[in-house]
This record gives C-alpha cells, sequence and structure tokens, in this order.
C-alpha cells in the first residue's frame, strides 16, 4: 500500500467501537487502549552473549473510557454486571474507516475473550462531562482484519 501525501488517514471520527454481546455500537467512546506482550528471556552460554531465548506468557489488556450515560445504559443490560461478563462471550470490535470515503480501505481489529477487571469514575469541579474508564484483559487473542495477532502456534 502507498503512503498518500496530503491525503486522508484514519482519525477518531473513523472509529466504530463496539462491545458484543451488549451494544453494536459504542457512540460516547472518548478513549481506547491495548496492548500485548510475549514475554522472551535471553538465554547464555558460554561467553557473554546470549545463545537463544526462552519464551514465556502471552499477556494482553487495555483500557476503553466512555460517557457516564452509556455506562450505565450498558450496565443496565449486563445481566452480571460488567465486572461478571463471561469472556467466552465477550468482544470489542475497532473498525477503522469512513463509509463515506472510499480512498480509506476499511480495517478492522477484534478482541475476543474480554474480561473487565476494573471501573473507574471521577469527576472534578468543572467538568463538562461524566467519563467512566473500564479496565480489561484480552484472555483470548487480538485479531487484525481476522488475523490473529499472536498466532496458533505462538504459545506451543
Amino acid at each position: 500500500m502507498s503512503i498518500l501525501i496530503n491525503g486522508k488517514t484514519f482519525d477518531w471520527g473513523d472509529i466504530t467501537i463496539s462491545l458484543l454481546p451488549l451494544s453494536p455500537a459504542i457512540f460516547t467512546a472518548k478513549e481506547i487502549s491495548w496492548d500485548e506482550e510475549f514475554e522472551a528471556t535471553a538465554v547464555y552460554g558460554k561467553g557473554r552473549v546470549p545463545v537463544g531465548f526462552g519464551k514465556g506468557n502471552w499477556k494482553a489488556g487495555g483500557k476503553i473510557s466512555l460517557l457516564k450515560n452509556e455506562f450505565e445504559a450498558l450496565a443496565l443490560i449486563a445481566p452480571n454486571g460488567i465486572l461478571n461478563m463471561d469472556p467466552r462471550s465477550t468482544h470489542i470490535n475497532v473498525l477503522y474507516g469512513n463509509s463515506f470515503d472510499s480512498s480509506i480501505p476499511l480495517s478492522a481489529t477484534t478482541l475476543t475473550g474480554i474480561r473487565f477487571t476494573k471501573v473507574t469514575e471521577a469527576t472534578v469541579q468543572g467538568d463538562k462531562e461524566l467519563k467512566v474508564s473500564l479496565d480489561f484483559l484480552i484472555l483470548d487473542n487480538i485479531r487484525h482484519n481476522g488475523k490473529a495477532a499472536r498466532g496458533a502456534a505462538a504459545l506451543n
């Protein structure tokens, strides 16, 4: 793919976030972030430089922030509460692309096996909006356009 000079790139307005099975679209998301790590440790033998590496655990997690009114609506329809949602059926989809601008190809990232671990609410005098932040673990995988980020064999 070529790089566009002075061309349109992805921006916040091109992102659609869904939290399945609760909502096909999160309309008041203010932020979403995630990361993943695959531990590796240098293994030493004779000499002072590594002779190889040992693999450790794969782990991933993230955070989403949304407005309090949408959080309250989601909490009402979560049968056992946000922190007790079943990670086997809880996924976050992030769709990048503007259906009105065909010059940017659509792209999707799916975070599967979501387990929410922390809900943070805070407000200060003068706030114009109230936000709720949800920290989460990713217990299954991260898929970019259907391709698993860690691959099928990465855990073997």
